[in-house]
């Protein structure tokens, strides 16, 4: 490169000039070439200010969209986990059928095994592993949120599992074997009665009856008591019903018939010789009416109660255990620990305030001052109520497979069948899934708006940093106009080439 320096007389401001225009036409050539106008904010003048808050935009909006790709996709996957799960519910409920007993060669009938298996499924989806998060655990994450289902069925060391928390229940609610009450038959008057005040077995609702010469008193007191009083004797046909409520909340019937014979399994008592020889015979039929119901109806619902006493720990709950032994004469139920119950669902189970979701204890901001709600919990009424019907048919021992068993298991299916269809009051899984999909949808909105707004703050931002090849052509044609006209004077003095100078 030739050094320009100002021969004697000639004026410095010529070459400053020409040197000024090189330095020009330098940088519309790195224009040219690279695009953009400055290669620093400051060479952008007074719209740098400008430049560096929309690159900020930008870059924000980009944090902003990676975080709604991740939501994509855990919340498809999440989505998709509840459809599977309502299949579960679905298909199990459909297999219920209280008409059928198929004991197979393990013990086990058919719709146990069924059971078994919806629940082992059930377990498996809510143990499945999101884009490297545990999405049933509220916020903890780092670990699966439920036991497996053989610690959960069978317990593990000194953790009683549910079928060992069934069996306390059942033995605190059959009591003696019927159901916790006391039958008693003297001087015509035949007296049942609660055992006690407490939370097992059958409690008196009410007797109607159609018995002529019998005064009934209606179920009182506390323990209730009910009596019939034959003044008489009742007619044959003529009849009485005992209506019971059951610890999960249902109630079942007992009702006698005056009959030719005495026939207990059919309900059927015969008239005595005398008012007192009628009342000891409706005494002995129902003790066996008693017993059957308590065998199967109430058996049941013990074992429906029981799941609710397991697996219902929501919000920090202590699993309930049948204060025991004896069990068969209990009278409450206390928290279970950890020590001597399992555990089944490990995730976050803290309190929350009346009216909170776990949805709101997991967000993703997903804009500036937008957050999208996705946390679930496992033990949620949504997913327990489910389970819980699953692992009573499972449970329950119908091994011996007698008329018992068959009268069990169809009032068993009854029940489950009825409880799958998520009756009024409880919170379903369908709603759950409502709340994931309104998350979708503002995860998709969010994600739609950012993309608009980055294509904005792209297209402003391209108009301050980047050149306009046409323009930058231009203003090199006119540059080197003027570098030819100072070439001509200066070349003159310096006896220069214009490529030398260039």
């Amino acid at each position: 490169m030739v050094n320009l320096t100002s021969p004697p007389g000639y004026s410095a401001s010529v070459v400053a000039q020409l040197m000024t225009m090189r330095s020009q036409m330098e940088d519309l050539s790195r224009q040219l070439g690279t695009g953009m106008k400055a290669t620093t904010y400051g060479g952008l003048g007074t719209e740098r200010s400008v430049a560096v808050s929309l690159r900020s935009k930008l870059e924000n909006t980009g944090a902003f969209q990676q975080t709604i790709g991740l939501m994509d996709i855990r919340l498809k996957t999440t989505s998709t986990t509840l459809t599977h799960m309502q299949n579960v519910i679905d298909e199990t409920r459909k297999a219920f059928d209280p008409n059928q007993f198929n004991l197979l060669s393990d013990g086990v009938t058919g719709q146990q095994k069924n059971a078994y298996n919806a629940l082992n499924e059930f377990l498996g989806l809510m143990n499945s592993e999101t884009a490297g998060r545990y999405m049933f655990g509220g916020r903890q994450t780092d670990k699966p949120p439920a036991e497996t289902i053989d610690r959960i069925m069978d317990g593990f060391g000194t953790q009683a599992g549910f079928k060992q928390v069934i069996t306390e229940r059942r033995q605190a609610d059959l009591g003696n074997g019927n159901g916790r009450l006391s039958l008693t038959a003297a001087a015509g008057v035949v007296t049942l009665a609660e055992d006690g005040s407490h939370p097992f077995g059958f409690k008196l609702n009410a007797v109607t009856s159609s018995l002529a010469n019998a005064t009934v008193a209606a179920p009182s007191g506390s323990p209730q008591t009910s009596s019939i009083t034959f003044t008489g004797q009742p007619a044959v046909g003529e009849s009485i019903t005992f209506t019971l409520d059951m610890p999960d909340g249902t109630a079942t019937s007992v009702t006698l018939k005056v009959g030719d014979t005495t026939e207990p399994d059919k309900g059927l008592f015969a008239l005595g010789a005398t008012p007192d020889d009628t009342a000891a015979n409706l005494q002995s039929v129902l003790a066996n009416r008693l017993a059957f119901a308590a065998g199967t109806d109430l058996t049941a619902a013990s074992a429906v109660a029981a799941s609710g006493n397991f697996f219902d720990t929501f919000g920090g709950q202590a699993p309930q255990r049948v204060d025991g032994p004896p069990f068969d004469t209990a009278t409450a139920l206390v928290d279970g620990t950890a020590a001597n119950t399992m555990q089944w669902y490990k995730g976050e189970n803290g309190a929350l305030a009346p009216g909170a979701s776990p949805r709101n204890q997991v967000q993703a901001q997903v804009d500036t001052n937008v957050s999208i709600s996705y946390g679930m919990r496992g033990n949620e009424e949504a997913f327990t109520w489910n389970m819980r019907q699953f692992a009573v048919m499972a449970a329950v021992d119908m091994s011996a497979g007698g008329t018992t068993e068959k009268a069990l298991q169809s009032s068993l299916a009854s029940k489950l069948k009825a409880n799958l269809a998520s009756p009024p009051g409880t919170q379903t899984l369908t709603s759950v899934a409502m709340e994931i999909a309104l998350a979708q949808q503002g995860n998709k909105q969010a994600g739609e708006r950012h993309t608009q707004t980055a294509g904005t703050v792209q297209t402003f931002l391209d108009g301050i940093e980047q050149s306009d090849k046409n323009e930058v052509g231009v203003k090199m044609l006119a540059l080197q106009t003027s570098m030819q006209a100072s070439y001509e004077a200066t070349s003159i003095l310096y006896k220069l080439s214009l490529t030398n100078y260039m």
